[in-house]
Parts: C-alpha cells; sequence; structure tokens
C-alpha cells in the first residue's frame, strides 16, 4: 500500500493522470473506481483546481454521500 492507502500502481497513475490534461482524467475516475469499489461508488467528478480533484462518491457502508 502507498502512503495514502491505495495500491502503490494506482496512486501512480494517479498522480500521473492527476498531471497531464483532461483526456486522461476519466482514466484516473476509472481508477478510483476500480480501487475503492469494496467501500465507495464513485459517481463523477464535481470540481478540482491546481493539484485537487474532488469526486462525488456513495459511502457503501453508511449509505451517504462523501466526497473524495
Amino acid at each position: 500500500m502507498g502512503p495514502v492507502g491505495l495500491p502503490e500502481a494506482v496512486e501512480r497513475r494517479i498522480l500521473v493522470d492527476a498531471a497531464s490534461p483532461e483526456p486522461h482524467g476519466s482514466d484516473v475516475l476509472n481508477c478510483l473506481t476500480t480501487a475503492l469499489a469494496d467501500r465507495y461508488r464513485v459517481e463523477r467528478k464535481i470540481g478540482g483546481r491546481g493539484m485537487a480533484t474532488v469526486y462525488l462518491a456513495e459511502d457503501l457502508k453508511h449509505h451517504r454521500e462523501v466526497r473524495a
């Protein structure tokens, strides 16, 4: 596991894609969806600025919306 708790390969891919122009943004969403599938259902990107991107997700354990 990497420093933020995701598999290292997923973290590397997220960092690479986050620095890339938007066409690779859907790849980041796919990586997040796969990596978090056992706990969250990632729905869509809701914002982003600078080095951060925020996604709307559903916490499957507590049945509530969260931002990731």
